[in-house]
């Protein structure tokens, strides 16, 4: 069975770099003024002699790393695995991750730029797991957007065959159908030890700020990374992200009171969870076997539950959201309960 995790994607930033003599850069000239004809006034980029080099910004992209320089500031993006593998199916290691953060430093070198790279401020990092699913990947859609986590935005989530994405403007989660995004690049899937008849799921969590990455993983720069117990957390790190955002287990082992029915689970929820009672609710009915009930059914509850009417609609939205997922997967009749106890066992348990 597969069932990998690993780093996806890095970003980070410093302010600590120094560019030498004819880098190998493009450089992306300031705009220029309507009336006067004249390149607009930009910022210092580098400093070349007793000549300063002015541009909104200069950049070096391959396949293998985007670096960007805005003046005073200096930004690269990496994939680890692309690094190692040539590829970003294969995962790395901790003592690769570190050689992918040596192969940062020499393509630095490379290209003209010294920089304190242990030093470089994270502004994103994914963290991902490779499952290995029963179903093709777009029939666990609707069973995701159920659960999916409502204190992101009201905005809708993206969702393409086979992919869905929940996100606001910090974080991210991310599920998509990994087998078909090789085939569509072309990619040689042989060496892998995978066939096209297989179902490969890949679940991503983005951290895309800095400060989110700090409160959440309590890491800050690349050289916090290039600590093998802290690499290695990132895989207990992730479960446990996933496990509150989408699964909320936990809630319930805390929930030790009979109720006789939805309504008195609800409003006990809504006192101990006021913000997160009815997502903890639908949780926990479809973990226990038991599909959603009725939008009217649910409406009801709501009501009775002291819901106001934009919340109730919010609610009403998401369930209408799922159902047309349903029917656009081609399925009549959805098991939600066993897609989801099969997710939560292979990127939880």
């Amino acid at each position: 069975m597969i069932n990998r995790m690993s780093i996806d994607k890095l970003h980070f930033n410093t302010r600590d770099f120094k560019i030498g003599k004819n880098p190998k850069l493009t450089l992306v000239r300031p705009p220029i003024d309507q009336e006067t004809k004249i390149e607009k006034e930009c910022g210092i980029l580098w400093r070349d002699g007793f000549r300063f080099v002015r541009g909104k910004k200069a950049y070096y992209n391959d396949e293998r790393i985007n670096i960007t320089v805005y003046p005073g500031l200096l930004h690269v993006t990496f994939n680890p695995s692309k690094l190692i593998h040539g590829n970003n199916y294969q995962i790395v290691d901790f003592s690769q991750f570190v050689e992918s953060i040596e192969q940062v430093k020499d393509i630095l070198a490379e290209i003209g730029i010294s920089a304190d790279v242990d030093m470089g401020k994270l502004s994103r990092i994914d963290i991902c797991s490779d499952i290995e699913v029963a179903n093709p990947c777009e029939l666990y859609i609707p069973a995701l957007e159920l659960i999916s986590p409502k204190y992101m935005p009201k905005k809708d989530p993206l969702l393409l065959k086979g992919y869905y994405l929940k996100a606001n403007g910090v974080m991210e989660f991310c599920f998509y159908d990994k087998l078909k995004q090789l085939l569509h690049k072309g990619i040689d899937i042989k060496p892998f030890g995978i066939t096209a008849a297989q179902n490969i799921m890949r679940a991503e969590l983005r951290l895309k700020e800095h400060r989110k990455i700090l409160r959440t993983l309590g890491i800050g720069i690349v050289g916090d990374l290039i600590n093998e117990e802290t690499f290695n957390a990132l895989g207990e790190n992730f479960k446990d992200i996933l496990s509150d955002a989408f699964f909320r287990q936990e809630t319930f082992e805390k929930v030790t009171e009979p109720f006789d029915n939805d309504l008195d689970l609800l409003r006990h929820l809504r006192v101990s969870h006021p913000n997160r009672a009815f997502d903890f609710l639908l949780i926990h009915k479809v973990l226990n076997g038991v599909n959603p009930p009725s939008i009217d059914s649910l409406t009801e509850l709501l009501r009775a539950a002291g819901y106001s009417r934009s919340s109730i609609s919010d609610r009403m939205k998401q369930v209408m959201r799922v159902q047309s997922l349903k029917s656009k997967a081609g399925k009549s009749q959805v098991n939600y309960s066993g897609l989801i106890y099969e997710l939560k066992s292979k990127l939880i348990t």
